[in-house]
């Protein structure tokens, strides 16, 4: 029992980690730069399920918060995705 408390605690924190380190910035820079997409149109929504996926796919994110290499990569992808316009949007 208290290995899947860890694990859970764990999950929890890296997903929160995760949005604040990686996905927030990015979207804030989105919604500066007025990039029309789904997530600059519902933030709280983008980020609500950005930390839901982050914590089921924890163990994934955790070695890019700790490998530079890997977190380049990581953001790069991010914000590949997020800067996409909306097709028809301007």
């Amino acid at each position: 029992m208290e290995l899947i408390l860890a694990y859970i605690v764990f999950a929890i924190t890296t997903g929160i980690c995760s949005w604040l380190f990686y996905f927030k910035p990015i979207l804030k820079d989105a919604i500066e730069l007025k990039i029309n997409n789904s997530f600059t149109r519902q933030p709280v929504l983008s980020s609500i399920v950005y930390i839901i996926l982050s914590i089921i796919a924890a163990p994934l994110l955790f070695f890019p918060m700790f490998n530079s290499v890997q977190s380049l990569v990581f953001k790069e992808v991010l914000v590949k995705e997020m800067f996409k316009e909306t097709p028809g949007s301007g």
